[in-house]
């Protein structure tokens, strides 16, 4: 008896190493066939997995008494496999998170153990954390080394929160991958569950065309079971979109593939809704028709238990259909409201029709039809009347047809024949008006030619007059130069012989102003260089304010070279400086040509005066004020003088060619209209405003982008505002 105890004992034994061995095993979701992980909600097929949970729990504990890390890791994930399988979402996220802290230098150990960590948070709709756990997945290094199945399935689950998040971008991304992925392993099953998650939330965010996209790649990749599913989503959508017959024509194809109370219920509602919208449109027989299909199929309604599967995704479909866009859930409201008592009353009228036909004697009913056959030979009487009465209009408009085209006739004879003399004369009057065309041609290009030569003429007159002015001005500094110099030399000689070293002082003194003078010198002949360069079409970035200054300073020295008593009083008002890109040597021309005629007014009012012997010539000074502003989008140059100023009567054609004030011989009038082109050239506006006897403002604005023009309103304010 004691020995068969013991055998009995050894066997028991046995069995228990048997089968911690083969708990040993990793246990994967992402392995297990009745397992589907992208539809909502989770659902598990198999067996009870109690037992199972409760074997590993012990084993669980009997690794931690033990302290054997590798068995707590596996038994850890296999109890937390098992609770995610039984619905006992925390407890499997606490098992998970055990394993996961339980140190392994497997590493493929370790991301599986995570990705079920970030799965049960995922169907446990914490989707901040599961994110979060994928992210870290497909961010590790070995992620690569894992199955091309888990790699598909992480993506897919994280393309999943991605998408919900509206993280479009990176939600693409991972879910191309996945797809990818998935064909290359022949996944189809998980493929079309993927395309179905996907297309639910699209059709949840009211994307209509994504999520047919993905229903339709479901269809694709589905086997026969689930073409039924398939086709039940694709007139959701539909249904969804106001399309009901077309969300008919597929949730009839569903219930053909597979009875399913669900979609029979949604062919309800939609013969409800077409019976209600074709009411609302006044199509009577379409709305009969859909209600007759209505009520045929709620006669064969059935009454059956609702197992919780079949509960959650009725949820599932009212919560996808609910959320309809507002101009959808507008109108149906507004309809379904207006119709409510449409369809009562239709009901009420229909019901109390077939009682009164039920009740109708065999005497009502002959009569009944001896009146029916009346009005059907009244009804044929009208029709032949009125088939005689068709055939009199036909003749009419045969009569009036044949009226009008022959007056139409007539009237194209008549047009073609004025057409005709008017070719004659037009043809005529074009062969003058070429030949008159080439004689103005001509004469333009000649005008054209001497209007060159004028100009040409003019600038070099004006860089003749402004050399002569230089010259005169470079002069001074060189006398002073010359004077420094010598004066220098004998200091030097000095020195030699005092050895005073307050000599050296004075030298140095020297030395400085002959560089001084020398500096200005040069920078004289600078600004005459750069006035004589020859014209370039080319844009070049300067300082406003200091092309300004050089312009002003070239022609005030050129003014004193040919009037040496001339003396004005110069008042700069210059704003922050700007940079701006012009062709430089076109705009100096202007800005010279500006500050010559302000000096030529000043002067003619200061001759008038000492000619008058005026009392008032003590107290009047030659005056000019220049002024520079910045905005955002231009500059603006203001030159005002206190001289004679412009008659009224001319102060619209001073910008015309050829016109002058000034005595014959003193312009040529090209002046200011050169300096109009050019600054329309560069997409400015220049204008004067003057009171005669009093002196002339002259505005010029200059855009700060050469791309675009100053604006016409800017500069209305800015003159209202001087």
């Amino acid at each position: 008896m004691k020995k068969l105890s013991c055998s009995s004992i050894l066997l028991f034994l046995s069995f228990l190493i048997a089968t911690a061995q083969s708990n040993k095993e990793l246990k994967s979701v992402f392995e297990s066939s009745n397992v589907s992980l992208f539809p909502r909600p989770f659902y598990y097929e198999g067996s009870s997995v109690t037992k199972l949970l409760s074997s590993e729990e012990q084993m669980l504990q009997q690794a931690q008494s033990k302290n054997v890390n590798n068995d707590i890791l596996i038994h850890a994930n296999n109890a937390g496999y098992y609770c995610l399988l039984s619905g006992d979402l925390i407890q499997a996220i606490k098992y998970f998170l055990l394993a996961s802290n339980t140190y392994t230098n497997d590493d493929s150990k370790a991301l599986l153990i995570k990705a079920h960590l970030a799965f049960a948070n995922d169907i446990g709709c914490r989707d901040s954390q599961a994110l979060r756990l994928y992210s870290e997945l497909l961010e590790s290094a070995t992620f690569s080394k894992l199955n091309l199945k888990l790699q598909a399935y992480i993506n897919g689950l994280a393309g999943v929160i991605y998408l919900q998040e509206r993280d479009s971008a990176r939600a693409i991304k991972v879910l191309n991958i996945s797809e990818k992925q998935l064909l290359a392993g022949k996944l189809f099953k998980s493929l079309a569950d993927l395309s179905e998650r996907e297309g639910e939330i699209y059709l949840a965010f009211n994307k209509y065309k994504e999520a047919l996209v993905k229903y339709n790649q479901q269809l694709k990749y589905t086997d026969a079971s689930g073409a039924a599913i398939a086709n039940r989503n694709i007139g959701m959508v539909y249904f969804k979109k106001g399309e009901y017959e077309r969300a008919e024509t597929y949730f009839r194809k569903s219930l053909s593939l597979n009875k399913n109370d669900l979609v029979e219920k949604l062919l309800k509602d939609t013969y409800l809704k077409i019976v209600t919208v074709s009411s609302f449109n006044h199509d009577f027989d379409k709305a009969d028709r859909y209600h007759e299909l209505y009520r045929a199929l709620k006669k064969v309604e059935t009454v059956s238990n609702e197992t919780p599967r079949q509960k959650a995704e009725k949820d599932k479909i009212i919560s996808l259909l609910s959320a309809q866009s507002a101009d959808q859930v507008n109108v149906l409201t507004r309809q379904e409201y207006e119709l409510s008592q449409q369809l009562t009353a239709l009901d009420i009228e229909r019901q109390n029709k077939e009682k009164a036909l039920e009740e109708l004697t065999l005497a009502e009913a002959q009569k009944k039809l001896k009146e029916l056959e009346l009005e059907k030979v009244s009804s044929e009487k009208l029709r032949q009347e009125a088939e005689l009465t068709k055939k009199e209009l036909q003749l009419n408009k045969q009569k009036e047809f044949r009226n009008i085209l022959l007056f139409v006739a007539g009237i194209v004879v008549v047009g073609l024949f004025f057409l005709y003399s008017r070719y004659r004369l037009k043809k005529q009057s074009l062969t003058e008006l070429n030949k008159a065309h080439e004689e103005l041609r001509l004469a333009h290009d000649k005008l054209k030619q001497t209007q060159d030569q004028l100009i040409q003429s003019e600038k070099m007159a004006s860089l003749g007059q402004l050399t002569a002015g230089i010259a005169h001005e470079i002069q001074n500094p060189l006398n002073f130069v010359t004077n420094f110099s010598a004066t220098t030399q004998e200091l030097i000689q000095e020195y030699k012989e005092d050895k005073d070293a307050t000599i050296l002082d004075d030298i140095s003194s020297n030395l400085d102003r002959i560089q001084h003078h020398g500096q200005r010198v040069s920078a004289i002949v600078k600004g005459m260089l750069l006035h004589s360069r020859s014209n370039s079409s080319e844009r070049e970035k300067v300082s406003f304010n200091q092309l300004v200054e050089d312009s002003l300073s070239l022609a005030y020295h050129g003014k004193r070279s040919t009037d040496a008593d001339f003396h004005c009083n110069i008042i700069k008002q210059f704003s922050k400086d700007t940079t701006i890109s012009v062709m430089t040597q076109d705009v100096r021309r202007v800005l010279i040509n500006l500050f010559n005629n302000a000096f030529y007014a000043v002067m003619e009012k200061e001759k008038l005066h000492k000619k008058n012997g005026d009392a008032a010539t003590v107290s009047y000074l030659p005056q000019i004020v220049v002024t520079t502003k910045s905005d955002n989008d231009f500059v603006e140059l203001i030159v005002s003088d206190n001289g004679t100023g412009i008659p009224d009567e001319v102060k619209d054609k001073i910008f015309n060619p050829f016109f002058t004030s000034k005595p014959t011989g003193e312009g040529t009038g090209l002046g200011l209209s050169v300096s109009y082109d050019i600054i329309k050239q560069h997409g400015g506006k220049i204008h004067a405003e003057s009171i005669f006897g009093d002196g002339t403002s002259f505005h010029i604005y200059l855009p700060l982008n050469h791309s675009t023009k100053v604006n016409n309103n800017a500069i209305s304010k800015d003159i209202q505002s001087a």
